[in-house]
């Protein structure tokens, strides 16, 4: 509907928002810790704006996060040792990202 660029940018800036609340809300008691948790902030932003110079590196580094982050929140419990809690972290976390992933690296991510 509005095409690769624009909808991995716009689920980037969601996501990045939310965190974003997510962030300053955890963190209004101690803000001397703030500045550790918004290095993850500002990634999907910088991926945000990367989409649409850079759709294939971009890609390339949406896949790199969702692998790590698939390798970090162990989701081969899922199937290994059914852990069914691990799909709600894929479907909302992990599985955005590797989507953006996929949209931006296929052959016709060609857009101005």
């Amino acid at each position: 509907y509005w095409g690769a660029q624009r909808a991995v940018r716009t689920t980037l800036l969601v996501m990045g928002s939310f965190w974003l609340v997510f962030v300053l809300l955890s963190h209004m008691g101690e803000p001397s810790h703030l500045g550790m948790e918004l290095l993850v902030v500002v990634r999907f932003f910088a991926l945000a704006w990367s989409s649409r110079r850079w759709p294939r590196l971009t890609g390339g580094c949406l896949l790199a996060a969702a692998v790590g982050l698939g390798w970090l929140f162990n989701m081969h419990e899922i199937v290994t040792e059914g852990r069914a809690d691990r799909v709600l972290v894929f479907v909302l976390f992990i599985g955005p990202l590797l989507a953006g992933a996929l949209a931006l690296m296929r052959p016709a991510c060609e857009e101005a």
